[in-house]
């Protein structure tokens, strides 16, 4: 009596094919899901980028010219009581306060520059408060001359490297958190192009497997008409 086949040893060559074509569409639809998480892991990190941190990045930069425009208009007022340098000194007042409501609207809510943004405005406003304002408002070149004495001077210029360190601190992590988002474009990058390639082998065997299923579906009647037609003579 012939063993009787059991298991996978018994499916026939139609299961057989079919479970290769679910197996194929399943792996063709784990990478197409795979490939569109990471493509908008992608987006959202490109927008960040994009969108945020390098419009951050040119903030910082015109908050930087901004302050020194303010001194240098402030500072060139203070000696000749010409009031066309505050001109200079209005404008860079006006970019500043533009600066800082850009930096809050773009990475006010980032929790590593949320600080570095606190301390630079903080920073300003002491410095403004200490050693711009009072020779703005002073009335008068006897007035001004009062205020500028040696120790009001040393006071200011120490006020302002603090305002740039505040700034220079903002630069450094701007820089820090943008080359982490172009290393981690870059990784999603690098995944989509092997979901792809997953995609285009699964698409592959899949074919392989369809034409296969085709050959045999071709190849099955001719044969069962040969088994079942009885030799001649018989």
């Amino acid at each position: 009596m012939p063993e009787r086949l059991t298991g996978p040893s018994r499916w026939g060559m139609r299961t057989r094919l079919t479970l290769l074509l679910a197996a194929a569409g399943l792996l063709l639809a784990l990478t197409l899901a795979t490939q569109l998480m990471i493509q908008d892991r992608q987006q959202g990190l490109r927008h960040d980028l994009l969108q945020r941190y390098d419009p951050a990045v040119v903030a910082t930069t015109d908050l930087r010219a901004a302050v020194i425009d303010q001194d240098t208009g402030v500072r060139a007022y203070a000696l000749t009581g010409d009031d066309r340098f505050l001109d200079g000194y209005a404008a860079g007042r006006s970019t500043t306060a533009a600066a800082f409501e850009r930096l809050d609207r773009l990475v006010g809510g980032d929790e590593e520059l949320a600080p570095d943004l606190a301390r630079t405005r903080s920073a300003y406003d002491a410095w403004h408060a200490a050693a711009v304002a009072p020779l703005v408002d002073a009335a008068g070149e006897d007035e001004r001359a009062a205020v500028r004495t040696d120790a009001f001077e040393e006071e200011g210029l120490r006020r302002l490297q603090v305002v740039r360190s505040a700034i220079g601190d903002v630069e450094d992590e701007l820089a820090t958190t943008g080359a982490a988002l172009a290393d981690d474009l870059e990784a999603a990058a690098q995944r989509a192009r092997w979901a792809m390639f997953l995609q285009v082998g699964g698409a592959a065997i899949a074919g392989a497997v369809a034409a296969a299923a085709l050959a045999r579906a071709l190849r099955g009647p001719p044969g069962r008409l040969r088994r079942r037609t009885p030799p001649a003579g018989a």
